[in-house]
């Protein structure tokens, strides 16, 4: 399941700037944990079999997402822009794909600090969506995480993003958590944006999401 940045406006030509979106799942009803003590005793003076002495441990590689997608928390595949697609050899097009419907259309292209200001001096890359055309529908973003983004029905999803437009953006966004196919299972209200660095943080509640579902993507 996924999550696309919609954009609506009256003009030909748009463009905005998303610098970051976290994307984490928060379940809607807290459980709360029992506390229990436990004991142990170590006698050193009687040990065990012997233990080979090669044997480290379970070894964690980054290669298999490891930490990103499985220690990491967020469910966003390159959240921050700074990963490369090796098939195009481009900053930060990685994971990131543009989602349209009607007659609308944008392109993705990637920023650096010489070509927009960043958010801070420890970003490198942020993203640029122009809208080329929103004479009916919708334009965005979408992510599809790591194989896919795993949605719960009736289920609390935070949004966390920053965003700003160029001078002659007048349009909204919208987070969307939907199918591949384009099904919407949670969206948020507009937002409306400015020529600065803004922050945007919403809970999407996810609904009419069945057992049986498609794999989908942010």
């Amino acid at each position: 399941m996924g999550k696309h940045m919609n954009v609506r406006g009256s003009l030909s030509e748009l463009w905005m700037v998303l610098a970051l979106i976290v994307f984490l799942s928060v379940k809607g009803t807290l459980i709360q944990g029992q506390t229990a003590s436990s004991t142990f005793t170590v006698f050193v003076s009687n040990p065990g079999a012997l233990v080979a002495p090669v044997c480290r441990g379970q070894q964690i590689e980054e290669f298999n997402h490891q930490f990103e997608g499985g220690l990491y928390a967020q469910l966003i595949n390159n959240p921050s822009f700074e990963e490369i697609d090796h098939k195009f050899n481009s900053i930060p097009a990685a994971n990131w794909s543009v989602v349209k419907s009607g007659s609308s259309d944008g392109i993705l292209s990637g920023q650096t600090s010489e070509e927009t200001s960043m958010l801070n001096s420890h970003q490198n890359h942020c993203i640029k969506l122009t809208v080329t055309s929103v004479a009916s529908g919708s334009v965005g973003l979408a992510n599809g995480g790591y194989w896919g983004i795993k949605l719960v029905n009736d289920t609390k999803y935070r949004v966390s993003f920053w965003a700003k437009g160029g001078s002659n953006f007048k349009g909204t966004l919208r987070a969307n958590l939907e199918s591949n196919g384009g099904k919407v299972y949670a969206h948020s209200a507009d937002f409306k944006i400015d020529a600065n660095w803004k922050h945007f943080i919403c809970d999407l509640t996810t609904s009419g999401i069945s057992n049986v579902q498609e794999p989908t993507g942010l």
